[in-house]
């Protein structure tokens, strides 16, 4: 069902006098100077109140003839994902698709969505970064013929009559006991990682019979007790989906970040067709470098949270346009660009956690063409995080089509 908030009289307010808030489940309920209750969690977003009533209602849809038209055969690794999903979601058990960057993930969930669409299952695609998601708005549109698709975050206005809604989990708070499957890609990732508040927006929206599917190419150890403990169903993706080994970090020690060997090492890119994604642990010294790399004469642009355009610099990234981008970790997950190597500088800051240096190195050697690829990790001290990250990427590695 879709809820709206509104000002008109309806069976349910936003804030209940059984101190439960209605449109998150959140019980942090505050009075206000007016001696209005309202949500604390909800008013992040949007001010919420006890005058405010929420309406639910069930959204209508037409039946359509479904087509999927995939341009390229699954490989073995991602058909066995293919099914991993399509169990779940037959079985009503929710499951945790672990599959290196690379592997395919999206494509491994595209027969599960199609079943779906046919039995006309109301179905969303959760993702927590918004560019992310203008993609794979794209991506869909290319796969299933005839469907609509539905593109939610910030403002974006919501069609009901969509057939596949691609959210972020902010967005859930719009859907009560809506969706038949749920899948959360980068289900790890920031903000929707360990944030109870978007927790109990997909619990929410789900359908009490219904089933989520986590996706990530890292299991943090939350999930891993999800598994061991609570029967959470798992698979393992070991392998790209061109079936190479994951590239493997080299650890580069400086002493000054703005000294020539790294220099030298930037300025080969823009001679050949490779590109470089450079990242950095903060905006401030991204735009220290940049104008460093200014001075030297090597052509770049940076790309952060506070970039305004981020589309048109990602567009003439991909188009070949410059070859080397500086970034934040805001690219650090689900994006690809071929002929694409990957330098992390400061990789022992803090920010740079097992995970994000996981997803950071996935960026390097996705496509067939470039397999091997140059991953470096610059740093003044090899930390934890590092050698958890190089450890975890050469364990895939030794994993067998065998051992799976």
């Amino acid at each position: 069902m879709i809820e709206k908030v509104s000002y008109m009289s309806s069976p349910k307010a936003i804030v209940a006098v059984d101190d439960l808030c209605h449109r998150c489940l959140g019980q942090t309920l505050r009075v206000a100077e007016n001696n209005h209750i309202y949500c604390e969690e909800c008013s992040k977003n949007r001010r919420m109140s006890d005058h405010l009533f929420l309406k639910r209602y069930q959204r209508k849809r037409k039946y359509k003839h479904y087509q999927l038209d995939i341009p390229f055969e699954l490989s073995k690794q991602q058909i066995k994902g293919q099914v991993f999903i399509q169990d779940c979601y037959d079985s009503k058990n929710h499951g945790f698709l672990h599959a290196v960057c690379g592997a395919g993930k999206t494509e491994m969930t595209l027969q599960t969505i199609y079943e779906g669409l046919r039995k006309r299952k109301s179905i969303v695609f959760v993702i927590p970064r918004v560019e992310v998601i203008k993609e794979l708005v794209k991506r869909f549109q290319s796969y299933f013929k005839h469907t609509h698709i539905c593109g939610l975050y910030h403002d974006q206005l919501m069609d009901e009559s969509a057939d596949i809604f691609i959210s972020t989990p902010q967005q859930l708070v719009k859907f009560y006991r809506e969706f038949d499957l749920m899948l959360i890609d980068e289900a790890d990732a920031f903000p929707f990682y360990q944030n109870e508040y978007l927790y109990r927006l997909v619990e929410k929206a789900l359908k009490p019979d219904g089933v989520k599917i986590y996706i990530s190419a890292t299991l943090p150890k939350d999930y891993q007790k999800k598994i061991d403990q609570e029967g959470l169903a798992y698979c393992l993706i070991p392998r790209r989906f061109h079936m190479n080994d994951l590239v493997i970090p080299s650890f580069e020690k400086y002493t000054y970040l703005f000294s020539d060997d790294i220099l030298k090492a930037i300025q080969t890119y823009g001679l050949t067709e490779k590109r470089l994604m450079i990242y950095f642990p903060s905006i401030h010294l991204m735009s220290r470098y940049r104008y460093f790399l200014f001075k030297k004469g090597i052509d770049c642009k940076m790309i952060s949270s506070k970039t305004r355009f981020k589309n048109a610099v990602l567009k003439a990234f991909t188009h070949h346009q410059f070859s080397v981008l500086l970034t934040t970790t805001i690219l650090e997950r689900g994006v690809t660009y071929p002929n694409c190597d990957a330098y992390v500088l400061q990789a022992d800051h803090p920010v740079f956690n097992r995970e994000t240096l996981i997803q950071i190195a996935g960026r390097v050697g996705r496509d067939k063409t470039y397999v091997h690829g140059r991953l470096v990790f610059f740093s003044r001290f090899i930390t934890g995080a590092m050698d958890a990250a190089k450890q975890s990427m050469l364990k895939m590695n030794q994993v067998t089509c065998g051992d799976m």
